[in-house]
């Protein structure tokens, strides 16, 4: 296995580290791993690259942030509207906490990098830029890595799973909560499953 490191010091002071992992046949069995879902057991020989792109700028770190803590908001008001109070009051509760916690260690990091004249705060060029570069380097390790006859078998596998796994949920939350906030997480569900669907569908075209 060779792995490769590329760490890009940018001129507004923030880092970009790309690792970049190459298996061989020689390197014998390794475990599967399907955009970020690992196989347990299940092992692939032959040639896979596998990557990985961080950064440690406070502007994308917030952004993603905000998402993340807007949807589990979402979810704790439509709790709330439902009168699940206990569990709608955790996911506020939770969103708030966490993001500004994380949004105050945020803030002491971007202190430092406004010292330099290069780094714009307001800057949403650079969030944009990341989720591009995100999206094209899922887009070329995927589809060089994996056949259309891998996908098939991994979207049997998938779509097994994933309806056993929603189906399993969704009564539980029925039977504990409510019917129509399991109602709703099942159209969540099968949204999100219908998206995933469809972007293995695009990673295996080949």
């Amino acid at each position: 296995m060779k792995e490769e490191k590329e760490v890009i010091h940018l001129e507004d002071g923030t880092t970009k580290t790309k690792k970049t992992r190459k298996y061989k046949p020689e390197d014998g069995f390794i475990e599967d791993d399907y955009f970020l879902m690992e196989d347990k057991g299940v092992y692939h020989k032959g040639y896979q690259t596998r990557k990985t792109v961080t950064t440690n700028d406070p502007r994308i770190i917030r952004a993603f942030l905000k998402s993340f803590c807007l949807l589990f908001l979402g979810i704790g008001v439509f709790l709330l509207l439902i009168h699940q109070w206990v569990f709608g009051v955790i996911f506020v509760l939770t969103s708030v906490f966490i993001y500004k916690m994380e949004n105050q260690k945020n803030d002491e990091r971007e202190k430092e990098f406004v010292k330099n004249p290069q780094y714009n705060k307001q800057d949403k060029q650079v969030i944009n830029d990341f989720k591009q570069e995100i999206k094209e380097e899922t887009k070329n390790t995927f589809s060089n890595t994996f056949s259309k006859e891998n996908g098939k078998q991994f979207k049997k596998i998938f779509i097994l799973l994933y309806s056993i796994i929603t189906f399993l949920i969704v009564l539980l939350l029925g039977i504990f909560i409510s019917w129509l906030f399991a109602l709703f997480i099942l159209c969540l569900l099968a949204f999100v499953g219908i998206l995933y669907y469809v972007f293995i569908n695009y990673l295996f075209r080949h």
